[in-house]
């Protein structure tokens, strides 16, 4: 199977995310770069609130990542067809707010094909919004406010364009919604007049209800939006754009942070100002947060409509998770609201953490990208709740930031949806404070750092100066070498200091930090005080304090002297002189210790490169510790000795498990287990032993490892990371041309360049998460690769692929299926193929359980039971039988109460059987006998002879 890669960059695929009156402005205009501004529409508008959804998802929840799935796909479904009666009509879908619509009816007749859709959506509500889910079934219900007049729009923005739609109109619209029950159309007194009399039912507070619609009903074609001539990427949100454009078709599983920001005010702008006034606000509003959120890897989802105002969607974490994602949300959404544009308009903030379903919804003529789930409502409730210019988080986003802030807590309250009170803290000023947690493994497999570490402390005392760069990945132990280096340094006095994310575009903020610790001030001392001890320091050399000053952020005046320097050699006189300035004050011997050099600003590279060349020759140790990836300060190709922090092997990480539990030692398969899932990275080790100890399920991932791991996988664009996850479906071990048939009815994965074959192609896409044998034999490089792919593939996905795994497994094994039926199990119970998993399951229950591997055989057999139980025909006799080898495969695993269990299940499925039940009697007094508890095992005999 060859084909050539197609580039996925095709910008029709984002056609119908835009909405039409976005493509109409912009061809009118020219589709100029500088498109955009207010403009005033007559037509008439539809708000459509779908009920249901929000008791369907609270029901759903309890089923986790398959609950919100059933709640995304009925969504989809559901405006799906209620797009198809609205754009039959004529109209236009602007914007999508998970179980609400906007539409809006241009041209001749509006108003009456309006209604006509108003009523047509309620009706077809009738057919689609009857929905059996696994909680059972759910009646959805739509009210809709609906309004005739003019509405304003705007088209504004930086990174993309974005429509929004605002004023006195729209405001009208969602207050006739407001008064409407569910089953009711509330239309108001404008468009009341350009409809027939008889379409008017009672009277609602500034209108009526929509009875009938008039006639005749409109039946107009659907079209797809015409785009010719547009440079349609400038109308969708960058990240949204550059998921669709890298083939990122499918719906994925996630785990993000979403915040809601209400956009206040809108209405009086308007009519106090104008709309050319509103539109410079709604256009600096909107640039803010595109800024902030562009600035810290964050999606701008786009904006949605309320009354007196718009709400705009962020999340961190979907469509690409770049790992620290509570904290940069947290730091984008402090940006908008410390901003000091004044024409930026007030906003509120909601912001919540937890699991998504992210993808597309709608119709082919008209999609929308977004996140669903009870954590996007959730964040929503918080904004709602929110005063001007305050951000409510959640617990969870505050926990998991790196960076603390002043946090305040509320009350607890209630919000819909919920049964027990929110818990929430008014988000303040950064603080700036990294939390340590408390380590639980000692430092196995980093004997060679340490050695080299207390070398160049070694040489310290005779004057000797050192530089170190220690390099590794999130989690493999920087931080804990540092602090090793700290205790091994005393007394010699360590000054350390950290770049972070949030300073990295802010020239000399490390040469500032630093610079303050050396005249032992306050990272926050006031530019006074500073210039006061730098001056004190310098012993008033004037052209000195300029310079030095310029690296410590102060503002002062030059000197004849820096008057007169270039630009380029001014920067260079700055580094000198800073380097001079951090050399005189650190002591002989000390150590200086730069922590995350990744983050480093440009001009502080400069200043740390020159204080290395300064303390040659002084007792001064540098030390730096970086991760591996692109930016900030690299002393490698320096002639530095560096210390790549590698991932402890499987023997290292069991010994510093078997350490760390000395007191409650594990047992050796889940030491084991354990050690393979953490990849050998020290702080995922620590993580998932601290879950076990915890009582988490072995399956399951902490926060910690899921959301570094997810991090590295959505570095592969998005067709790419499908073909990760697809692999993920056959284990941690699979053969390529499996892997070749899985995807062969997908033509977008069959993608290689030109003369390339998909094998080909897919081994070097993934080769950073697979190993790939000459035979063909593909290995993920760990069980926690594979699960953070697997875990991020839709339900229905999985399904689709299970099933072609286990056909392609069955055409390949032909006679020797048999010797595959535990692969096979999996695939069909995974596929909801019951009677398949049953068989195989059974089988392979039986071969383990006769090699003795038990705890092989009690995993088969409890796959056997759950698809008996779903299987038609089953003869009780036989899963009473798969029962039995359950609790054989538990008593040799020595789990007693699990085998009791397990027999007491056959012997009710064997009622009638009294030989058989006599038998299961005696089996069961093994169990009391083997503890001692001999009276309990006497009865269960007796029990059992009785019965024959």
């Amino acid at each position: 199977m060859t084909s050539s890669r197609p580039t996925h960059a095709d910008p029709s695929v984002l056609v119908p995310h835009i909405a039409r009156p976005a493509l109409e402005w912009a061809r009118e205009a020219g589709a100029g770069p500088e498109v955009g501004g207010v403009r005033a529409v007559e037509g008439s508008m539809v708000f459509g609130d779908v009920s249901g959804f929000t008791r369907m998802s609270e029901r759903l929840a309890r089923h986790g990542k398959v609950g919100a799935e059933e709640v995304a796909g009925a969504i989809d479904a559901c405006f799906e067809d209620l797009l198809g009666v609205a754009y039959r009509c004529g109209g236009s879908l602007l914007k999508f707010g998970g179980d609400a619509v906007l539409l809006l009816f241009t041209g001749e007749g509006h108003a009456v094909r309006a209604a006509h859709a108003a009523v047509g959506m309620r009706h077809r509500l009738r057919t689609v919004g009857r929905i059996d889910t696994s909680a059972g079934r759910v009646v959805l219900r739509i009210s809709m406010g609906a309004h005739s007049g003019t509405f304003h729009l705007g088209l504004v923005g930086g990174s993309h364009r974005e429509l929004m739609a605002v004023g006195p109109g729209v405001s009208a619209t969602v207050e006739a919604e407001g008064r409407a029950t569910a089953g009711e159309i509330v239309m108001t007194d404008a468009m009341a007049a350009q409809l027939p009399a008889r379409c008017r039912g009672p009277a609602r507070p500034g209108g009526h209800l929509l009875r009938r619609p008039p006639v005749p009903v409109p039946d107009l074609p659907i079209v797809r939006a015409d785009a010719n001539g547009i440079d349609v990427g400038r109308y969708v949100p960058r990240a949204v754009r550059e998921h669709l454009l890298g083939g990122g078709r499918e719906p994925e599983h996630r785990t993000a942070t979403v915040a809601f920001l209400h956009v206040d005010g809108t209405d009086g702008i308007l009519a106090a100002q104008g709309p050319e006034v509103l539109a410079r606000r709604l256009d600096a509003t909107v640039r803010v947060a595109q800024d902030a959120a562009d600035g810290q890897g964050i999606c701008f989802l786009g904006t949605d409509v309320d009354h007196d105002g718009a709400k705009i969607l962020l999340a961190a974490g979907a469509p690409r998770r770049l790992g620290g994602d509570e904290q940069r949300m947290l730091l984008a959404l402090r940006a908008v609201v410390d901003s000091d544009d004044a024409d930026v308009l007030p906003v509120r903030i909601g912001v919540h953490r937890g699991p998504v379903f992210a993808g597309e919804v709608g119709p082919p003529y008209r999609r929308t990208y977004t996140t669903m789930g009870d954590t996007v409502n959730l964040a929503a409730r918080l904004m709602a709740r929110a005063e001007p210019g305050q951000i409510l988080a959640t617990a969870g986003v505050l926990d998991r930031s790196e960076a603390t802030f002043v946090a305040e807590p509320l009350a607890p309250f209630l919000v819909k949806g919920k049964r027990r009170p929110v818990h929430a803290f008014s988000v303040g000023d950064l603080r700036r404070v990294r939390r340590q947690e408390p380590d639980l493994l000692p430092m196995t497999g980093r004997e060679a750092p340490l050695r080299l570490l207390r070398e160049a402390l070694a040489g310290l005392a005779g004057g000797r100066a050192a530089v170190v760069q220690i390099t590794g990945g999130h989690g493999m132990g920087k931080t804990r070498l540092l602090g090793a280096l700290d205790e091994l340094a005393r007394p010699v006095p360590v000054v350390a200091v950290t770049c972070e994310r949030y300073d990295a575009t802010t020239p000399y903020a490390l040469a500032g930090v630093v610079g303050r610790r050396l005249l032992g001030l306050a990272a926050d001392a006031g530019p006074s005080e500073v210039t006061a001890a730098l001056g004190a320091a310098l012993g008033g050399d004037g052209d000195a304090v300029a310079l030095v000053g310029t690296a410590l952020g102060l503002d002062l005046p030059d000197t004849p002297a820096t008057a007169v320097l270039e630009p380029e050699f001014r920067r260079r006189a700055v580094e000198r002189a800073t380097a001079r300035f951090v050399a005189d004050r650190m002591a002989a011997p000390s150590v200086l210790v730069v922590e995350d050099a990744h983050h480093m600003d440009e001009p502080s590279q400069g200043v740390v490169r020159a204080v290395r060349s300064a303390v040659s020759g002084t007792g001064v140790l540098l030390c730096v510790t970086r991760r591996d990836e692109p930016g900030g300060l690299d002393l490698s190709g320096d002639g530095v000795p560096c210390l790549d922090l590698e991932p402890l092997d499987v023997a290292q990480a069991v010994a510093a498990l078997e350490a760390a539990t000395d007191d409650a030692p594990l047992r050796s398969h889940e030491a084991r287990m354990l050690a393979e899932r953490s990849m050998g990275n020290p702080l995922f080790l620590t993580e998932l032993l601290r879950a076990h100890l915890d009582g988490a399920a072995p399956d399951g991932l902490p926060d910690t490892v899921d959301g570094a791991v997810t991090a590295e996988i959505d570095r592969l664009a998005p067709r790419q990371r499908l073909v990760l996850r697809s692999a993920a479906v056959f284990g941690t071990s699979f053969l390529m041309e499996d892997l070749e048939v899985l995807l062969a009815d997908d033509p977008d994965d069959g993608a290689g360049s030109e003369g390339d074959t998909a094998l080909e192609t897919w081994a070097s896409d993934l080769a950073p998460f697979v190993d790939v044998e000459p035979s063909g034999r593909a290995h993920f490089r760990s069980t926690t690769l594979r699960d953070c792919a697997y875990e991020g593939l839709a339900y229905r996905r999985r399904r689709h692929l299970h099933a072609r795994a286990a056909a392609a497994l069955l055409e390949r094994s032909g006679e020797g299926a048999d010797a595959e039926a535990a692969l096979l199990s999996l695939h069909c119970f995974e596929a909801h193929d019951h009677d398949g998993a049953w068989r195989w399951a059974r089988l392979a229950g039986d071969r383990s359980l006769a090699r003795f591997a038990n705890h092989e055989a009690a995993v088969l057999y409890e796959r056997a039971v759950a698809a008996g139980r779903r299987t038609e025909d089953l003869a009780p006799a036989d899963l009473a039988a798969t029962w039995i080898g359950l609790g054989d495969a538990r008593e040799r695993c020595g789990e007693y109460a699990e085998a009791a269990r397990a027999y007491g299940r056959a012997r009710t499925l064997l009622a009638g059987d009294a030989v058989a039940q006599a038998e299961l009697c005696l089996r069961s007094a093994w169990i009391p006998e083997r503890s001692g508890r001999y009276p309990e095992a006497v009865r269960w005999i007796r029990r059992g002879l009785a019965l024959v």
